[in-house]
């Protein structure tokens, strides 16, 4: 019963973090998870402990390795072909996945999967298979699409979107 009630409790904050980023209170996780807040306390000391156990889970830490976009055995556009299929398809998968997706994407700290992302951009302009211009403005562009998908898809009960193809996608990263 204890597990389930901290399960409940980081089940309910995962969406709240990638709607909102780690801009969130005590207040809207037991809302959400309809607890407590001295039975939010008993499980976590605080909002920052939830968020980082919930990116220490199997789960993220499966989709992040998901993402590896360094493969040397790969020429580098096969590699963003790959990358932009995988966080498209992340569409039709649980909303938990589309939320650890939406948080993975939306961190541009100094190791994060976009500053990787933007390197490969940058190499793929190099040997000339991907279009010119900033790199961090071209993979914000593709990111930018996937945070409105994801976000529409945690937002809404029953969404109703269109995914864009792949082709279409692929048109901001070729030359």
């Amino acid at each position: 019963m204890k597990d389930e009630r901290k399960l409940s409790i980081l089940e309910s904050a995962l969406p709240l973090f990638a709607i909102h980023g780690k801009d969130i209170s005590i207040d809207m996780i037991c809302q959400k998870a309809k607890c407590s807040h001295g039975l939010a306390y008993h499980y976590f000391k605080n909002v920052d402990q939830i968020y980082n156990e919930l990116l220490s889970s199997e789960t993220y830490k499966s989709l992040y390795s998901s993402l590896d976009i360094f493969d040397l055995t790969k020429d580098v556009f096969s590699q963003i072909v790959e990358t932009v299929k995988k966080l498209l398809n992340i569409i039709k998968e649980p909303r938990i996945a589309v939320s650890f997706a939406k948080i993975i994407i939306s961190d541009e700290s100094k190791n994060s999967f976009y500053s990787h992302f933007v390197k490969l951009v940058g190499q793929g302009q190099k040997e000339g298979v991907v279009t010119g211009g900033n790199p961090a403005d071209i993979v914000s562009t593709f990111i930018f699409t996937l945070k409105g998908l994801y976000l529409t898809l945690l937002n809404e009960k029953h969404p109703n979107i269109k995914v864009p193809s792949i082709d279409n996608i692929l048109q901001i990263f070729i030359r």
